[in-house]
């Protein structure tokens, strides 16, 4: 996800009515780091690039945020919001593979904005 030909755009139109993840990483250059942000789209390649990022000493993920478009979010536009921590794990009543995102005040909200019942075994830490 991280290799070579990096595309920049000046504009972004989203078509579709689901979550975005934007993921703000840095990456070392030289004697400094240089901060970038990434959308993405699927839940697994939030997953993915926290992962890639992690095995690289030279880059970090600084943050990870979801949006929430307006059907979602019962607002009248987007919402923003800062996650604390990326989990993968498992549904105890189906032992299907699930991704978890904890926010900042701890609420634990599963993949597909599912919010979480305690049904969720965490398995492994993705971010931070």
């Amino acid at each position: 996800m991280l290799g070579a030909g990096v595309r920049l755009w000046r504009a972004v139109t989203l078509e579709l009515h689901v979550p975005y993840f934007l993921v703000r990483f840095s990456v070392e250059e030289g004697p400094a780091w240089v901060s970038q942000t990434t959308l993405l789209w699927r839940e697994e390649d939030v997953v993915e690039f926290c992962e890639v990022v992690q095995m690289d000493p030279h880059q970090q993920v600084l943050q990870v945020a979801r949006l929430s478009p307006p059907k979602e979010s019962g607002q009248d536009g987007w919402d923003m919001m800062t996650l604390a921590q990326v989990w993968k794990g498992t549904d105890l009543k189906t032992e299907q593979p699930v991704i978890v995102f904890v926010t900042k005040n701890g609420e634990r909200v599963a993949g597909r904005g599912c919010k979480t019942d305690g049904e969720i075994r965490l398995v492994e830490q993705v971010y931070p």
